[in-house]
């Protein structure tokens, strides 16, 4: 047997370990993990209107109320209402007749926000066995030339395309909120909004 020495030995173990770092867990058979896949930047348009009274309406949600999310499917479309008319409801209302219905769903979130605040959608996140991708929203201070008041709320409707047609919606739906919209992808977690 050669006589090795102890550094030949330590390097040849970094060398063993470096070509086995690539392995995953297919290999040991516990089975491949599952890795969330982003797409960053959807496609949305976003109404903001002062006060707490709701911007939208739809059959489907209970109307005298806020903070709702539903989808909005060809066959659905026509019942999404706008009650009020804040600047930008043009733009939300060509964004709706725009979305091609046979290839994309609208996920329509309707909630309040901080008046100094804005929130918007910055990527949609699904895992591999998941057909629809969930939108991940995130919230940061408006300009400093808006006038805003820390006590009070405003109205926001967000309407996102999702890139996949549905005739109906799934049976269980999230998406996710954070205070960071420049963080970098993580797992599990959503106009401008002013």
């Amino acid at each position: 047997m050669p006589d090795w020495s102890r550094r030949r030995l330590l390097q040849l173990g970094v060398g063993a370990l470096a070509a086995t770092a690539g392995c995953s867990a297919a290999t040991t058979g516990d089975g491949p993990s599952e890795e969330y896949v982003y797409v960053e930047d959807p496609e949305w348009e976003s109404v903001r209107a002062g006060g707490t009274e709701p911007v939208v309406s739809h059959p489907n949600e209970r109307l005298s109320e806020i903070g709702y999310a539903l989808f909005v499917t060809e066959s659905t479309a026509s019942k999404l209402t706008f009650r009020r008319e804040p600047d930008g409801v043009e733009a939300a209302r060509s964004f709706l007749e725009a979305t091609r219905f046979d290839e994309e769903t609208l996920f329509v979130r309707h909630d309040t926000v901080r008046q100094c605040y804005r929130r918007e959608p910055f990527r949609l996140g699904r895992e591999p066995s998941e057909r629809v991708p969930r939108p991940a929203f995130c919230t940061r201070l408006r300009p400093p030339d808006v006038s805003c008041s820390k006590d009070a709320e405003d109205t926001a409707v967000h309407l996102v395309r999702l890139p996949v047609g549905l005739e109906d919606p799934p049976n269980s739906y999230g998406f996710t909120d954070s205070s960071d919209c420049d963080r970098g992808p993580t797992p599990r977690g959503g106009g401008d909004g002013q």
